[in-house]
């Protein structure tokens, strides 16, 4: 998973649901949430997300926008009348890649991941959400590509793995193949002064747009690894 670094939300939005409540006398709801307060809320998430999925890494697209605002305590539940009311609660708002909205219903043609895997699902007891600061730190990325749970033991950390489907093949196919390339690119340089603390703090540093690179999680967490326990992962 990908820590998502959660702030105030946007003072647009903040009044959005003020309006709402006054004009109408009722709790303002998620469907009614359009553009551009909608739009503000999206460009927040990306800016602390760093434009990646807060539960796979990838990079998110937005022009098309191939991603969604995920609750990660699912509004079917947490609706008031089930549990809290957190369909409004911007600090259950993330961005999850796909599922894209895409011409003649060809989403179902792509594996179900990250949010849209997760769908309704939740467990209170056993999780962890990306807004926790130490949420990364209880994975862990094989050389082969595959996330596991830094703990055997760690409920949390294995219900989420399975829940958003974090070892779809195409994901593992591709964290695979970029530490493939940064395992050659380190093997290639072994006679020269390579730090490998600076390959890391260049994955953790964003662009001039404060966007990180893909995947950049694993990167830096697989080289973290590495470093800590002294041979590959």
């Amino acid at each position: 998973m990908k820590f998502a670094d959660k702030g105030e939300p946007p003072e647009s939005f903040v009044a959005w649901k003020r309006q709402e409540l006054a004009n109408t006398g009722r709790q303002p709801n998620f469907e009614t949430l359009q553009n551009p307060e909608k739009g503000h809320v999206v460009q927040l998430l990306l800016r602390e997300q760093m434009h990646l999925c807060a539960y796979c890494g990838r990079r998110l697209q937005t022009e098309p926008p191939v991603c969604h605002i995920d609750h990660f305590w699912p509004q079917s539940r947490f609706n008031g009348e089930f549990g809290p009311d957190r369909r409004l609660d911007y600090d259950n708002f993330f961005l999850s890649c796909g599922p894209p909205s895409l011409p003649g219903g060809a989403a179902r043609f792509l594996p179900r991941t990250c949010g849209d895997a997760k769908a309704d699902w939740f467990d209170e007891r056993s999780y962890v959400i990306p807004s926790d600061a130490r949420c990364e730190a209880r994975f862990m990325y094989t050389a082969a590509g595959e996330i596991l749970s830094k703990d055997d033991h760690d409920g949390g950390a294995n219900n989420m793995i399975e829940r958003l489907n974090l070892n779809d093949p195409a994901l593992v196919y591709e964290r695979k193949k970029l530490i493939g390339g940064i395992e050659n690119e380190l093997g290639l340089s072994k006679d020269a002064s390579y730090d490998v603390g600076e390959i890391i703090a260049t994955w953790r540093l964003p662009d001039s747009a404060g966007r990180l690179a893909g995947f950049a999680q694993v990167v830096y967490r697989y080289l973290e690894d590495e470093m800590k326990y002294g041979v590959p992962c």
